[in-house]
């Protein structure tokens, strides 16, 4: 009796190891003899499909001060655009000194800023109709209906041109005369149907003889095609 139960004993003793050697082959998850346990499964690696929009539109510098030069009559000019003003001057007799007389073609008209000194820090915004590659620009300073409207109404001596986007492209200098003056970019700016440009009156000429300093612009014209 003694020695069926040592038998017994070492019998269940072999049965344990056995079970503990397939415990620790398999992971302990109990699989039959012979079978392989399949691979850990692995992420597919994600594509970057983020992309960074650096924008098409080209960075123009800041060309300073412009001076006017000849040449300009021969390239073509556009006076077809939308116009605005931060101010204009009251209508009197019948006169109106609004900013669609800088494009009427006339020099009988004009623009008048309408807040009290001298009109510095005054805005023109001028959107064109088509786009266009912009040369430069054609002005006619003060009010150049004759001698008289021209002494009697302050002129512009720096007008500060910012891009529609806020950067600035330039500053024409403009001559206290009436005829025309032609300034040119020194390279073509490219303007989209429907970009604005904005012209800021920076500095004035000082001292119309009737003591009113109403600053006035009678043409601009955009030199491109």
């Amino acid at each position: 009796m003694k020695r069926l139960t040592a038998t017994a004993l070492i019998l269940a003793v072999c049965l344990c190891f056995s079970g503990c050697v397939n415990i620790y082959t398999d992971g302990g998850k109990g699989k039959e003899k012979g079978e392989t346990p399949a691979p850990a499964a692995t992420a597919e690696p994600t594509a970057n499909t983020s992309k960074i929009d650096t924008g098409s539109a080209k960075a123009y510098e800041d060309y300073g001060t412009l001076r006017a030069a000849s040449g300009g009559e021969n390239i073509p000019r556009t006076q077809d655009y939308q116009i605005s003003a931060s101010s204009t001057k009251a209508p009197m007799a019948g006169i109106s000194y609004g900013a669609e007389n800088l494009k009427d073609n006339s020099l009988d008209t004009a623009w008048v800023e309408g807040t009290s000194g001298s009109g510095v820090g005054e805005r023109l915004l001028i959107t064109p109709v088509h786009s266009m590659e912009l040369k430069g620009f054609l002005v006619r300073n003060g009010y150049c209906k004759s001698d008289k409207s021209f002494a009697e109404n302050g002129r512009v001596r720096l007008l500060k041109v910012h891009l529609y986007d806020g950067s600035p492209l330039c500053t024409l200098q403009l001559e206290n005369d009436r005829g025309a003056q032609y300034f040119a970019l020194p390279e073509v700016v490219t303007v989209h149907d429907g970009d604005t440009l904005s012209f800021t009156i920076e500095d004035t000429y000082s001292g119309p003889e009737d003591g009113e300093y109403d600053t006035a612009l009678s043409e601009i014209a955009l030199l491109g095609f």
